[in-house]
């Protein structure tokens, strides 16, 4: 597409019909529904910010809640998988295992 560009212009009928999933008319239906009860409530106290919470706001902040465990969770098991990885290195060490040492730096990796 970017090389038929180049050589000559671009209509409309040459574009790629859209797929059903990337269409965005079930959503403007939603905000339009929305925004229309918004509207009830007087024009002045219309909020585009509660039309956003009520269109999206459970949904983000349940995976926002999720991802920030997640996260945090992560943030916390690095470092002490690491720590417990350069143990392994420490000189007469015998309480960790090559296994082990193979097992926390996969954790290491899998955390970064």
């Amino acid at each position: 597409m970017f090389r038929y560009g180049q050589r000559k212009e671009i209509t409309e009928e040459k574009l790629y019909a859209t797929l059903p999933e990337h269409s965005s008319h079930g959503l403007a239906e939603t905000f339009e529904r929305l925004w229309s009860e918004e509207e009830q409530r007087g024009p002045s106290k219309a909020s585009f910010a509660r039309v956003y919470w009520r269109a999206f706001g459970k949904e983000t902040l349940f995976w926002g809640l999720v991802f920030s465990a997640f996260e945090t969770a992560n943030r916390v098991a690095q470092p002490l998988l690491l720590g417990e990885l350069v143990s392994y290195f420490t000189p007469n060490q015998d309480t960790i295992s090559e296994r082990d040492a193979y097992l926390y730096a996969i954790g290491v990796i899998a955390c970064t």
